[in-house]
């Protein structure tokens, strides 16, 4: 995968790096404005979603701001209870917006504007927005919302409640910029005894003459004023009374300017058990053959499928229900029904029923229904009525649309017995990923990033998310109390996805489906790992432990569409540069492995939407992107042997602990002045040895030694530079009274006295002294005041000069353990008694530096030959 990324790279020609400095201040989420809600007419949730990150001038992403109009042909029926209207700004600033009531006969009044908050959801009853002097008015047509900003960046839906006393049915509103063509399509079905109601309502200030043919043969010509509505009503008598259902389709043109004329519907049955929209489909605006549907309730339930070739050919329809892992081996696929031209049928659903009462997966299922036909040959209506509540699910059908249909700014309301569930299916063959996130009064619940197999479905009942205190991708639930939201979703490349929010209560006989999309997909903003790098490298572990890393990507889709979204987790391809110091998994979880540094990066694909405003249009472009961030992995020292070394030489010592790396260049440390190292040498995990460099003018006393693996430090430890300072007694010999090597010692003549060969111990100058183990130090010494038998000898030798005569082997230099022998010291003398005093100096000799380490004075006396005693009244005293 990474070859492929790098292919990649070299085929678009460059790479985008980000380097996170300072602050990510214009990264984050700012808190959402004041929640504020009326029990009956208006509630609402409001966030100030921050712009931040790109400017709305040279934002590619952006539909630019200027003077936009959305319509809904029906605002009221006397069949109806009320009507009642969502408000919907899918924009990063506040937006005013204006409403606008048409009569069925055209006659326009304008309501007082409206602010919307970012991300605003407001409910709100319909009639409440008309001038308050023309609430009373009947017959009202259509409505109209003007604003100044994006391609739907404010967004609405009307649900009209309590349809012959029974459920509610929605109104949808429509981009009159969109491009539209002067034809459309519409089936539906209906229980026994129902009848349809058709609303046909003009957007233009020009008259338009339309032609409706049914597929029961009967037909209507219709005249609709500039601005009017109107309303074709269609009862049980139209409809082929010897069946108990009922399935009917329509075929509109009409004449006046393309696109002006905006159709909906209903179809119920005269009890109001049941009711539904009637969604009539461009079909010349199609993009593909098959359609689609998701949350399509079978538990419990009681299903229509109706479907219409509108093309004059031939078409095979191949219906197949997938449960919401997508596994087509599990999917349930009915037989292929050919349609003649012009047909329409209803499907028998008895197999999908039959299999999903043993089969838990099936209790909701997406839809695709196979067309052999050309896009825009086969349309379809969706219907699940529950045996429970007989509450009427109306499922959208519909083809995967523009790429913008792959995304959602969703209501999501929770007050009273609400509830909201969102369905995200994948209706391609092939892995699609999608970003999620609710935002709410005071911040944002972060679903992030979802990667979808084919086929599959991924539902979020936002009302047990918030019961059950499921926390999101920053452990965050939402709010316990949260009752109204706006869902906002997106795909990240242009692998189709369908989408859409089911709002239901039965206590009010809500039913309503919202798939209100947004301009464009959410653009790549930035992309970082976390722990943040702001300069000196923070991560930090040791071998054998871990640390999680976590790439984060944060996207953008312009001021006028919503703005930043919140950072999520990105699905990443983890590489460490140094695997001897530390690896990494492919979910960014790093083990350290020995001591060093290592770069960690990570690559994933990330996609750039850019709008085109003659099409209202998403156009998308890819690339590869990459971002570094670093692990540092601390070996560990445990000790230095030897742990000191003598001022003036260089002392070779070897370094133990842990996990040291062989792959990293090695540096040693030493703190203060004189002492280096060199020679370093790697042996194994747990040995480095080197040669410490101590000069003759270093720092007596502790240095501290740290060892780094490419600029990595260990633990420190102490190395001492000793400096000769103090001299222990390790043994005192009497020396025998007969020649050795023909050198003088006491002989018969001359055998008053004593003579002594002391091994002294060089100490440095810790309290207490630790003997210095080194063969470098020159003892000398000084003979001063000698007096023998009361008679002075003076000064011997007055200068420091070696040890000893030249026939004793007295050391020149001390042996490896910093030990030497002064020998032979004492006095002979021929008399019947004798007595000695004398002074002595010694010194230690490192190069050109002396150190003094002892000065003491001896006495002495002896009763005759063979007999003697010396001592210094100190540490030496010996007699014979």
């Amino acid at each position: 995968m990474r070859s492929q990324l790098r292919s990649n790279k070299e085929r678009i020609g460059f790479v985008l790096f980000v380097t996170i400095i300072g602050s990510l201040v214009w990264l984050t989420h700012s808190s959402a404005s004041e929640f504020t809600q009326s029990a009956k007419t208006e509630t609402s949730f409001t966030d100030n979603a921050s712009q931040g990150g790109q400017s709305a001038s040279s934002c590619p992403t952006c539909s630019p701001a200027k003077q936009r109009m959305i319509y809904a042909p029906l605002i009221d029926l006397p069949e109806s209870s009320d009507s009642e209207i969502v408000l919907n700004c899918r924009s990063a600033h506040e937006l005013s917006i204006t409403p606008i009531f048409y009569t069925l006969e055209g006659e326009t009044f304008t309501g007082s504007d409206i602010v919307l908050k970012p991300a605003e959801i407001r409910f709100i009853n319909t009639k409440s927005l008309i001038p308050a002097k023309e609430r009373n008015r009947h017959k009202w047509g259509g409505m109209a919302f003007s604003y100044y900003g994006g391609f739907m960046e404010a967004w609405a839906q009307l649900t009209l409640h309590g349809i012959r006393g029974g459920s509610s049915v929605n109104v949808l509103f429509t981009v009159l910029s969109q491009k539209r063509s002067n034809t459309a399509e519409a089936v539906w079905w209906t229980p026994r005894a129902g009848s349809a109601v058709i609303a046909l309502g003009n957007s233009s200030d020009q008259q338009i003459h339309a032609n409706l043919i049914f597929s029961t043969g009967g037909s209507r010509s219709v005249d609709v004023g500039p601005f009017g509505t109107e309303i074709v009503r269609l009862n049980s008598k139209v409809f082929d009374t010897t069946s108990d259902d009922q399935v009917e389709a329509v075929s509109l043109s009409y004449t006046g300017p393309e696109g002006s004329l905006i159709p909906t519907g209903y179809t119920a049955s005269d009890n109001g058990k049941f009711s539904s929209m009637i969604r009539f489909y461009d079909t010349q605006h199609i993009v593909q053959p098959d359609l689609f549907a998701n949350n399509l309730r079978v538990k419990n339930a009681k299903l229509h499928l109706v479907l219409k070739n509108v093309s004059a050919d031939f078409v095979k329809a191949t219906p197949s229900f997938l449960p919401n892992s997508g596994d087509q081996t599990k999917a349930v696929t009915l037989q292929p029904v050919r349609l003649a031209p012009s047909e329409t049928i209803e499907i028998n659903l008895s197999p999908l029923a039959h299999a999903a009462l043993t089969r838990l997966d099936l209790d909701s299922v997406s839809v695709k229904i196979a067309n052999t036909g050309n896009p825009g040959s086969l349309i379809g209506a969706l219907y699940g009525i529950s045996d429970q509540t007989h509450v009427t699910y109306d499922v959208p059908l519909r083809d995967s649309g523009p790429v913008r249909a792959s995304t959602g700014g969703y209501p999501i309301r929770l007050d009273h017995d609400y509830t909201t569930v969102i369905s995200i299916s994948n209706t391609t063959n092939q892995i699609g990923d999608f970003t999620m996130q609710i935002n709410y009064d005071g911040g944002a619940y972060v679903i992030g990033m979802v990667r979808l197999a084919p086929g599959a479905t991924k539902m979020f009942d936002m009302r047990t998310i918030r019961d059950e205190q499921k926390p999101d991708v920053n452990g965050h639930p939402l709010p316990r109390n949260l009752q109204i939201a706006q869902a906002r979703w997106s795909i990240r490349h242009n692998i189709r996805l369908n989408g859409r929010a089911e709002v239901v209560s039965l206590k009010d006989g809500v039913s309503t489906s919202y798939s209100c999309y947004l301009c464009c997909p959410n653009t790549f903003g930035a992309g970082w790992i976390a722990p943040i790098n702001y300069g000196e490298c923070p991560n930090w572990t040791t071998p054998g432990h871990t640390l999680q890393f976590t790439a984060f990507e944060q996207d953008f889709n312009g001021p006028y569409c919503g703005g930043n979204s919140e950072p999520y987790p990105a699905y990443a391809i983890w590489e460490s540069s140094d695997e001897c110091v530390g690896t990494i998994d492919t979910d960014g979880l790093a083990s350290g492995i020995a001591g060093g540094a290592t770069t960690i990066s990570c690559y994933w694909d990330v996609y750039y939407w850019e709008w085109d405003e003659l099409d209202e249009s998403c156009n998308e472009s890819e690339a590869p992107y990459e971002t570094q961030n670093c692990l540092n992995v601390t070996a560990e020292l445990t000790s230095i042997s030897p742990s000191s070394g003598l001022i003036g030489t260089t002392v070779p010592v070897d370094i133990h602990g842990s996990d040291f790396s062989e792959c990293q260049s090695i540096t040693i440390s030493i703190s203060g002045s004189g002492v280096s190292a060199s020679s370093i040498d790697w042996h194994n995990t747990g040995l480095i040895t080197a040669n410490f460099q101590i000069a003759s003018n270093a720092t007596p006393g502790n240095h501290t030694v740290t060892v780094s693996f490419n600029g990595i430090a260990t633990n420190s430890l102490n190395f001492f530079v000793q400096v000769p300072t103090s001299l222990s007694v390790v043994s005192i010999t009497v020396i025998p009274s007969s020649p050795i090597k023909s050198c003088w010692v006491c002989l018969a003549s001359q055998d008053t006295g004593i003579q002594i060969a002391t091994q002294y111990q060089v100490l440095d100058q810790r309290s207490p002294g630790q003997p210095i183990l080194s063969s470098a130090m020159e003892p000398e010494e000084t003979i001063t005041n000698l007096i023998i038998a009361g008679v002075s000898h003076g000064n011997p030798r007055s200068t420091f000069g070696n040890l000893g005569g030249t026939c004793y082997p007295t050391d020149t230099s001390t042996d490896s353990n910093g030990q030497f022998l002064d020998a032979p010291f004492g006095w002979c003398d021929n008399g019947a008694t004798s007595t000695l005093s004398v002074d002595q100096a010694i010194r230690m000799t490192v190069g050109s530096n002396h150190y003094n380490v002892r000065t003491q004075s001896f006495t002495g006396s002896s009763t005759g030959p063979g007999h003697g005693t010396i001592s210094n009244s100190l540490d030496i005293s010996k007699s014979r």
